[in-house]
């Protein structure tokens, strides 16, 4: 989990520009790893617009009234 890639590209570019290339505004993951990991690439690729939210982060504010 904590190794670090040695041939081709890094995981967290590949699963950010799916996400960029998704058209989503919020990306959802309920795996704290992937959460840091999609944060991370955003900001790599300078993507400031688009966020990344723990699932359990997105039902909490869908009971707020």
């Amino acid at each position: 989990m904590w190794t670090e890639e040695k041939l081709g590209q890094r995981i967290n570019h590949l699963r950010t520009e799916e996400v960029i290339a998704s058209g989503a505004e919020v990306a959802a993951t309920s795996c704290p790893f992937c959460l840091n990991m999609l944060k991370d690439g955003l900001k790599d690729k300078e993507r400031p617009d688009i966020r990344v939210k723990d699932l359990a982060q997105l039902v909490a504010a869908s009971l707020e009234p």
